[in-house]
This record gives structure tokens, sequence and C-alpha cells, in this order.
């Protein structure tokens, strides 16, 4: 599926690999432990990070399979109760790419080949 529209002069169209749903297979995972017990606790550890780190820069993957002949976008079930594209927040000095593989390989089980 090809990136349509109007594009600015000097720049190609950028093109999106769309692979069949029957390629991948889905399963459930456990649950990851909260990392804290209760709301005053994040607050307090989301606090305890910014003043050692900074603000946070996340990372997001958009994922597109085919299924009878449409796109349609994967997205993670978090608790039977919202639905969230796969990523997550970066490492200190980490690179947007390297991140988003590190999150996805954690998250969707996935064998990241280099």
């Amino acid at each position: 599926m090809e990136n349509g529209g109007a594009h600015a002069a000097g720049h190609s169209a950028a093109a999106v690999e769309i692979y069949p749903l029957s390629r991948y297979y889905f399963g459930a995972k456990d649950a990851f432990p909260d990392k804290d017990e209760n709301p005053l606790d994040r607050i307090q550890r989301l606090k305890s990070n910014f003043a050692s780190h900074g603000l946070r820069t996340c990372v997001l993957g958009v994922l597109l399979v085919e299924l009878f002949r449409h796109p349609h976008v994967l997205v993670l079930q978090v608790k039977n109760s919202f639905f969230k594209l796969p990523g997550g927040r970066l490492r200190p000095g980490e690179q947007d790419v390297d991140g988003l593989k590190r999150k996805l390989s954690r998250m969707l089980s996935l064998e990241i080949v280099r």
C-alpha cells in the first residue's frame, strides 16, 4: 500500500509493507506486575524519575496487517479494559528505533533479526 496524496518537492512517496494476518500467531501473555501499590506511590515514583532524568520520551509502534483485502491496525488489550499501541518510555540516551525494538520484543515476544 503506498502513501497517497500530495508530496512536497524533493520528497518521494513512502511505501508501507502490510503482511497477511495469517503470518502472525496470537496468544496471551502473563500480565506485567504493577510497579505501584496505589496512586500516591505512582505519583511519587514519577516525580522522582522526573527529578533524576527530566522529561521522558516515549515511542509507539503502528502494526498494520491485511485481512480480507483491507488493512487493520493491531493494538494491545490492557487488563480487559482498554486498548493501546505497543511501545513505551525510552531509557536515558536510548535511540528511538532501539527503544521501539526493545519494547516490541518485550510486549509481543518478537524475535528481532538484525
